[in-house]
């Protein structure tokens, strides 16, 4: 997504002399006259939407100050308006309306910087630990540590070169990372590649032969499907994703010198919970869990590991949660990334899905690239579809026996081979993904008919 910056924004402050001065707007006031500070955004605007004024149900009549901070647009009807060069937007504040003027489309928001301290992306440089949690990681393996668990540095491209140093010192800077001095001793090193995603780099540590001799921590990942059926019948939807998400848990010392990275620059030492490890999602699940109890319990708050949802069937009760999630995040020191905020929505992408109170359909841009694969050609290919199909089985009608056949021809004794029959069950799981069914969400109230 492109990034656009607000022109201008509202300043809203506590202060009665400020506000009293909206007073003094009259609708026919020029925009230049209008009391908003213009200056350039300090935050990073990422969706193109906005709501219009002339819709009198998506403009919001704020009683006081607090809620006018924690305003957020959300765009009318769940559709994207994004005709003309810019576009007049406004917020009413104790009755009185305060037009702003934005890019195309762009996201508007006059959230106070006391909030927006947790979601601004120029605050990763503190990415201070969250409050209370330490993980302690042992391996079921006696010392000395078998050879594989001692491997050298892969050689990295020149590219990937220049990519991994640059990582190398934001890791040290962000308090991630520290470096092994040569006369330490060290029973285990793990070697490092780049990843690349949109011409976008990530180090990745490379834990298989690490994570073969970690036991499993058996807590409960929650069901995707079951996550997303607890947003029926909800009216405003905000979705936030935790930035840096793992690097915000302290490790124990000890299990420090289990985790350390070799490179052609030297060996480093992970003072926080790195990518990649065996058992990180469950221990990231369990400590927001941990963190956010009573909002899990009271059913308006939905967490994926490091994904987070808000749910409301009001407005005002939207933002009152708002608040006291944004509250709770900022007591733990955790850092909520704005580029995956999306704050109002009655429709919004989550989990690969496109979701809203009412409905729950397939994401096309996920299914975009597997569709235009050819039939596989061997048992990985075909593994590797089954999976991606299963993840979507709610959407596809006797996705089970359709996929038997399929999933025949993947054991090991059997000789992969595809027939007429198999081509045709392969097609069929495929069409419904196409042509992108809707499911209703369910109605918890009434009775069902199995």
């Amino acid at each position: 997504m492109n990034e656009v910056e607000v022109i201008e924004e509202v300043q809203c402050t506590e202060e009665k002399e400020e506000s009293d001065q909206y007073s003094a707007v009259s609708e026919d006031t020029p925009l230049e006259d209008y009391p908003i500070e213009k200056t350039t955004a300090f935050f990073e605007v990422t969706e193109v939407h906005t709501h219009l004024p002339q819709y009198s149900e998506d403009c919001y009549n704020l009683i006081n100050i607090q809620d006018a901070r924690m305003c957020k647009t959300k765009p009318a009807r769940g559709k994207d308006y994004t005709a003309g060069a810019s576009c007049i937007t406004s917020v009413l504040i104790n009755d009185i309306e305060a037009k702003v003027k934005l890019d195309t489309g762009a996201f508007f928001t006059c959230v106070g910087k006391d909030y927006l301290q947790v979601i601004l992306p120029e605050w990763k440089n503190h990415l201070l630990p969250i409050e209370g949690h330490e993980v302690d990681i042992t391996l079921n393996i006696d010392i000395p540590y078998p050879p594989v668990l001692r491997r050298p540095a892969s050689p990295p491209s020149p590219r990937a070169r220049e990519a991994l140093e640059k990582h190398i010192q934001e890791l040290i800077q962000l308090g991630v990372l520290r470096k092994v001095g040569h006369n330490e001793e060290f029973a285990v090193t793990t070697p490092v590649i780049i990843a690349w995603h949109n011409y976008k780099s990530r180090m990745v540590g490379d834990f298989r032969a690490w994570n073969t001799y970690k036991a499993p921590d058996r807590y409960q990942i929650p069901r995707i499907q079951q996550t997303l059926t607890q947003l029926s019948k909800a009216k405003y939807i905000t979705s936030m994703d935790a930035l840096k998400r793992f690097h915000k848990s302290l490790l124990m010392p000890k299990a420090e010198k289990l985790l350390r990275i070799i490179t052609h620059c030297g060996i480093y030492e992970y003072l926080k919970m790195p990518f990649g490890i065996k058992n990180a999602p469950s221990h990231y699940q369990r400590m927001m869990n941990t963190i956010f109890p009573t909002e899990l319990s009271e059913g308006w708050l939905v967490i994926y590991i490091d994904y987070i949802i808000i749910c409301s069937d009001s407005w005002s009760l939207h933002l009152e949660r708002l608040a006291k999630l944004l509250h709770k995040v900022a007591e733990v020191n955790m850092k909520i990334s704005l580029k995956k905020c999306n704050f109002g929505f009655e429709e919004l992408k989550a989990l690969g899905h496109v979701v809203s109170g009412l409905t729950l359909a397939i994401d096309k841009n996920k299914v975009a690239a597997v569709l235009l694969k050819p039939i596989p050609q061997n048992k990985k290919e075909m593994s590797s579809f089954l999976g991606f199909a299963c993840y979507y089985r709610k959407h596809l009608k006797d996705s089970a026996i359709l996929a038997k056949s399929l999933h025949r021809i993947c054991d090991q004794q059997t000789v992969f081979e595809m027939t007429q029959e198999r081509i045709r069950a392969y097609e069929k799981i495929k069409k419904p993904l196409k042509e992108e069914p809707l499911l209703l969400m369910p109605d918890w109230n009434i009775p069902f008919k199995l």
